[in-house]
């Protein structure tokens, strides 16, 4: 998440459409729930702190997070004039121009410190590319090998990796800052990590008012994830106008625990092909006791934090449905989230609700979300059978909850 705090609440609320009404039977199953547990009596206290752990860990692993480290510059010109800068990886480019293009994403908002020069530099000592293929032992020396995650690529059809930083304003709003800058440094002191041929920077531009994420405003403020879901959508766009063929999400929580975590999601990327989202479940324990009562939708959705494959007519179905439900009440549900509802909606026929306490209108009343059954379901019966949504080992989720090192144990990636 974003730290865990509440920044910018709106007081702006979202206008509703007329078929936005009230009705008992569309209150979340996760509201009955959490209304079931407030009626018992006599819960113990190691019961009611398991109860808050659960709620806590619905909202925080929705996979919405954004983070940042922004340095003081003597002046806006360095930032505002930023360009890309080459690495090693600009040699593959210009030995094969017509490579697939990967961007691996990062994206940040101005209201955090540190993390993402330091998950950055992680990079150094957990190297991306990290592993040398031996092929006497066939095994990549440094790390695990292509053979347990995924396909070998042949050096000529390797992809070209960019590193892409995406901010969620505009850079103009830098003023004072040289994230860019270090970032850029970071970049050719290591050679761009030896895999990398560009650093690109992309800006949403979202007004500051707008670019908010606030947990504990769910049920009162529409645009409680706003920032987050709109930074996606823009980042998704940008992407793909500059004619990358996958885009790779990885918030400054993401942490490498394996040297070639790069050349392992690459080939993973190749296993799993064709795919529209290729991620991770939640994999932490939180839910153990409660997951028969949860939604189907929030137990099967894939973490932001995954490959999202922009080639795909599907990936662009979601991304404009995205677009549509903006100015509704649907862009108050996490974008992954709503994106597993979607699929889920189409699949199984169950209809959309919001996977925390009901969000209430300005009268109190429970708000009701159109269900659009027909039009999901268009897509499943286009889609479904090539299994579009899949499900990777490259990457576990264990969110904001607690977890042994021998749970994530030779796991490249850990969110």
């Amino acid at each position: 998440t974003r730290g865990g705090e509440d920044r910018n609440i709106s007081s702006a609320s979202t206008s509703s459409s007329s078929s936005y009404g009230s009705d008992d039977s569309t209150i979340s199953m996760i509201d009955r729930y959490l209304e079931k547990m407030e009626r018992r009596s006599g819960l113990s206290w190691y019961q009611m702190t398991a109860i808050l752990w659960v709620t806590t860990a619905l909202i925080k692993n929705l996979g919405i997070g954004r983070h940042v480290h922004l340095d003081p510059v003597e002046s806006a010109t360095e930032a505002n004039t930023f360009t890309p800068r080459s690495s090693a990886g600009r040699r593959a480019k210009q030995l094969n121009p017509n490579r697939r293009r990967i961007a691996i994403v990062r994206p940040f908002d101005p209201a955090h410190a540190e993390v993402l020069l330091g998950s950055l530099e992680r990079w150094g000592i957990v190297k991306p590319c990290g592993g040398s293929y031996d092929e006497q032992s066939q095994t990549w020396v440094g790390g695990h090998g292509y053979y347990e995650y995924g396909e070998n690529y042949s050096e000529e059809e390797r992809p070209i990796v960019d590193l892409v930083l995406s901010f969620s304003r505009t850079y103009a709003d830098l003023i004072g800052f040289d994230t860019l800058s270090s970032v850029r440094d970071l970049f050719e002191a290591h050679d761009g990590w030896g895999c990398f041929s560009d650093l690109v920077p992309i800006a949403s531009n979202i007004e500051p008012e707008l670019d908010i994420y606030v947990p504990s405003a769910v049920q009162t403020n529409p645009l409680w994830a706003n920032g987050p879901n709109n930074q996606f959508l823009k980042s998704y766009t940008q992407v793909k106008t500059k004619g990358y063929d996958a885009m790779v999400v990885m918030e400054t929580d993401v942490q490498p625990q394996v040297n070639g975590w790069l050349d392992m999601m690459l080939s993973e990327i190749k296993k799993n092909e064709p795919f529209a989202i290729l991620g991770s479940k939640y994999d932490g324990h939180s839910w153990d006791n409660y997951r028969d009562e949860m939604p189907p939708a929030l137990v099967d959705h894939l973490n932001g934090n995954a490959i999202f494959n922009v080639t795909h007519p599907l990936m662009e179905d979601i991304a404009s449905e995205l677009r549509k439900e903006q100015d509704t009440y649907f862009n108050a549900i996490p974008y992954d989230y709503r994106i597993s509802q979607m699929w889920t909606e189409g699949s199984k026929g169950i209809a959309s609700v919001f996977p925390y306490k009901q969000m209430l209108d300005e009268t109190g009343n429970p708000i009701v979300l159109p269900a659009k059954t027909e039009l999901f379901r268009s897509w499943y019966e286009k889609y479904g059978e090539e299994q579009p949504m899949k499900e990777t080992h490259i990457l576990t989720n264990y969110g904001d909850t607690n977890f042994l090192a021998k749970d994530v144990e030779g796991i490249p990636l850990v969110h």
